[in-house]
């Protein structure tokens, strides 16, 4: 199982783990694919990789000397496709877009002294993600500077159509890797900064990186992380089909988009024809199933009020009974209730190296928490984090008929605040 992840990969098993899997698990070999947009940013990398890795030694490219650089690679694309997706543009304008972000920054920050600040020039970099160091996510980082202020300046080149809000900048995954890779690599620095260059855009954002945000976002990250080792064990990689479908390189292996596929090119064969039989029989099923779930959610409110009301348990009819559960309980709130308590849960039993965090179990957790079977000042840490909500269940008993057993029924559980 994976213990070391990437940005990209954590990115890519949430737009949809069936990607990940063929990418990361089964390596599946497909034909590259890459937007212009992208491979213009990739281009425009390594001419300013080579900038400053030749200015750090004294050796300032001029700009036509960089302009030939930046040519010549776009002139090594065979191995790739390369789409773009706007149809009014094609590859050449993006190359011409490429080369004048290029220029403009040659001629804002040439002569590159502050090339000898630098501390790594696009290395790739890793961070320890939980106490122990078991699960590290890496990454490339473009560039990182002590100033002479003594802070340190995490730098990343962007080639992107819209400039992004500075908000968003804060949590971004990307950041707090390098944030948390520059804090592991040189531990004597105290304070950390981030830059963002802009190239098509030609300025730059800062951004000062607080402490706190970082800790939440590294919690989320293994989170994310703790999904992805599950899927592994689990060998579980669902489809989740969005706008990026048109972009994967592996749609002809796609089990969402096989027989869709061949129904739209008119195949006729028995297994197309009654696959698509067999989905509008659903779909058809499915709509009634859903007028059927609201009008039963209706009846529910109406029988909850009136048991509430009169105080009775139990309704009695000439088909059955109903037996109504309704009480308050007590437990820990779950991401989806409450997200910030979920995260000040999470560090919490982080700090104490109790469990890691992509491993915690509200439930398991009260049910420890009730018994006493944690640490003290843990206890007292988690205990205004406990929640209070209304359950109620419904249990069905029939009204047994000619040949079935005593007790036959059914159950309806919910629970609501």
């Amino acid at each position: 199982m994976s213990n070391t992840f990437s940005h990209t990969g954590i990115e890519t098993f949430k737009r949809c783990p069936r990607q990940y899997q063929f990418e990361y698990i089964d390596k599946v070999e497909a034909p590259k694919r890459v937007s212009a947009e992208i491979l213009t940013g990739q281009i425009l990398h390594r001419c300013v990789e080579r900038i400053y890795n030749l200015a750090a030694n004294s050796r300032v490219l001029s700009l036509e000397e960089t302009l030939v650089d930046y040519d010549s690679h776009w002139r090594e694309l065979s191995d790739y496709t390369v789409e773009v997706s706007d149809p009014a543009l094609t590859i050449d304008d993006y190359a011409a877009t490429g080369r004048s972000a290029l220029e403009k920054f040659h001629q804002r920050y040439a002569p590159f002294a502050d090339a000898t600040e630098s501390l790594t020039i696009e290395e790739f970099v890793s961070a320890p993600l939980d106490p122990l160091g078991r699960i590290r996510m890496r990454g490339k980082l473009d560039r990182l500077r002590l100033r002479p202020d003594g802070v340190a300046e995490i730098i990343d080149y962007k080639f992107m159509r819209n400039a992004p809000r500075e908000s968003d900048l804060a949590r971004s995954q990307q950041l707090v890797l390098y944030y948390l890779a520059a804090r592991d690599g040189w531990p004597r620095i105290e304070r950390i900064e981030a830059r963002l260059v802009l190239l098509r855009q030609d300025t730059d954002l800062r951004i000062v990186m607080d402490p706190n945000i970082v800790e939440e976002v590294r919690l989320e990250i293994l989170q994310r992380i703790g999904e992805i080792q599950e899927a592994e064990r689990l060998n579980a990689f669902p489809t989740k089909e969005g706008r990026y479908c048109g972009w994967c390189r592996f749609n002809s292996f796609c089990p969402a988009k096989r027989q869709p596929r061949a129904f739209e090119e008119k195949d006729t064969t028995p297994t197309v024809a009654d696959a698509a039989a067999l989905a509008d029989e659903f779909i058809d099923l499915k709509t009634q199933e859903n007028v059927l779930t609201g009008k039963l959610k209706g009846l529910r409110d109406t029988i909850l009020t009136l048991s509430r009301e009169m105080k009775w348990s139990k309704f009695a009819g000439a088909k059955g009974e109903l037996q109504i559960t309704d009480h308050v309980i007590e437990e820990f709130p779950t991401k989806s209730v409450d997200k910030g308590a979920w995260l000040e849960i999470s560090g919490i039993l982080d700090d104490a190296e109790i469990i890691v965090y992509s491993e915690v179990n509200t439930n398991a957790l009260y049910k420890d928490y009730r018994d006493g079977n944690l640490p003290a000042e843990v206890t007292e840490k988690l205990s205004h984090l406990v929640r209070t909500k209304r359950a109620v269940r419904l249990d069905i008993k029939r009204k047994k008929s000619v040949g079935e057993d005593e007790g036959e029924g059914g159950r309806e559980d919910n629970a609501t605040d």
